[in-house]
């Protein structure tokens, strides 16, 4: 038994040529949210879920449909708006709501974080603890926004000498550190101004070349030191 459309009496009129069947479903009671879903045999009734959950399908359930919570759901908050390429950071500590920063991470990688505050003195800190740091800061004039110096510092809370210390190292090769005593060349490193050796260093043994001029004040120290040396002979 069907249903066809009549167009006399604009009603839909019973048709056995049309055969229709609904089978299985008799004795089937439900509640409100419930769903019919075929098991492959027959109707079957799917109470509905509770709230907030979602039907997904389950091939290890006898109806092949089950009630679940949406993958990565949850309740953070966010601004209303943010700014593009931001590093979001919590607001407080609830754990739902998320804040906008002025720290940017363009689509190159690129790291920004600008502070266009007066006396803000941005700085980035790595280590343990503020006892034992290190941080690079720019450093503002006072009441203003423009760049006085960049300071390098580290903390360390131990009194043994030269913790803390700058170690420099290029392509694998300790150049120098700097400590609590000032710059310690490695062995076998120097100083050079454009390419040209002014101290160099070999085994221990450490020669200095290139030097055109002395101001008055070094060749007087020079002399004056000559001048009390016993026995001097020219070098051959």
């Amino acid at each position: 038994m069907g249903t066809k459309f009549n167009p006399i009496t604009g009603k839909f009129d019973l048709d056995t040529s049309y055969g229709a069947n609904i089978d299985d479903i008799d004795g089937i009671t439900g509640n409100k949210g419930d769903i019919l879903v075929h098991d492959g045999t027959n109707f079957v009734d799917v109470s509905v879920g509770a709230d907030g959950l979602v039907l997904t399908a389950d091939s290890a359930q006898s109806s092949g449909v089950k009630w679940g919570a949406v993958a990565g759901s949850g309740d953070v908050v966010g601004p209303a708006s943010s700014t593009d390429n931001a590093i979001v950071r919590f607001d407080g500590t609830t754990g739902k709501a998320i804040q906008d920063s002025g720290i940017i991470i363009d689509d190159l990688n690129n790291m920004t974080i600008y502070e266009a505050t007066n006396d803000a003195n941005p700085e980035i800190k790595l280590g343990a603890a503020d006892a034992e740091e290190l941080h690079i800061q720019t450093v503002y004039d006072s009441g203003a926004q423009t760049l006085d110096y960049v300071l390098f510092q580290t903390d360390a809370a131990s009194a043994t000498a030269d913790k803390g210390a700058y170690r420099f190292n290029v392509d694998g090769s300790d150049i120098l550190d700097i400590d609590d005593g000032g710059i310690d060349l490695d062995a076998n490193k120097g100083i050079s101004i454009n390419g040209t050796d002014i101290i160099t260093d070999s085994g221990g043994t450490a020669t200095l070349s290139n030097i055109d001029a002395l101001d008055a004040t070094t060749e007087a120290t020079i002399e004056a030191a000559i001048d009390t040396l016993a026995n001097l002979t020219s070098a051959t």
